[in-house]
């Protein structure tokens, strides 16, 4: 009977594994920017200890709008789309916060345009924040993407249109990664400091492997075999 519980409780474990995390596309910036904007005035960092990779990004430092705002985006083909058909269930990425003063309040913004200066636009900013403090190192952080877990938000022009969040869903036109305290509109407040990003994954809903789920079964059968033949 204890062998029975074991190895039911191990078929259990390999079930578990199926729902293992599956990313769509990930940029580690290994190779530049990975379609991660604007370019001009972010740059790639170098760890000083490992050589490691990342978006980094000096904001206040630079001239003009963009670059007094913490806000980096894509339109990349490989980060939109479709992400009702593609199954995406989150988006995850590595964050640092090297200003002295400065706290990131980080979310995420979707939209099926290309910014929030376009009339009858639709953008959906996270209710889900993080507040990375000053001297932050880096730290892991998770959005889920559903419909009660975002807010249809303001734009720059006029009013924002009148598409659902699974409409907008269905018609991913720009991912946005931004700091807003209020979580108001999709163009990021304003900041000082160095900050950085990394690892940024698309997650997929995790599709059922078929190997390990016929391994599981054939030990659920050889459980029940074992167990009839000792009785």
């Amino acid at each position: 009977m204890n062998k029975f519980i074991f190895l039911s409780l191990f078929n259990s474990f390999l079930i578990v594994q199926l729902a293992a995390i599956n990313p769509l596309v990930t940029s580690n910036f290994t190779g530049g920017f990975d379609g991660w904007m604007p370019s001009h005035i972010w740059a790639i960092g170098s760890e000083a200890n490992n050589g490691n990779e990342y978006l980094q990004m000096n904001v206040g430092m630079n001239p003009g709008n963009q670059g007094s705002r913490l806000v980096a985006y894509t339109q990349a083909s490989e980060w939109t789309g479709n992400y009702i058909t593609r199954k995406v269930d989150s988006v995850k990425f590595d964050f640092f916060n090297s200003s002295s003063f400065e706290t990131a309040t980080i979310r995420i913004a979707l939209s099926s345009a290309a910014s929030p200066q376009v009339a009858d636009s639709n953008w959906w900013v996270s209710n889900q924040s993080y507040a990375i403090l000053p001297n932050s190192n880096w730290m892991n952080l998770s959005f889920q993407i559903g419909a009660d877990l975002f807010s249809k938000v303001g734009i720059i022009n006029g009013q924002p249109g009148m598409e659902s969040f699974n409409e907008t869903l269905a018609n991913i036109y720009t991912l946005r990664i931004i700091s807003s305290t209020l979580g108001d509109i999709a163009i990021g407040d304003e900041f000082y400091g160095t900050v950085g990003m990394d690892n940024i994954q698309l997650i997929a809903i995790p599709e059922p492997n078929m190997t390990f789920l016929f391994m599981a079964l054939l030990i659920l059968v050889f459980s029940f075999k074992r167990k009839n033949g000792n009785d």
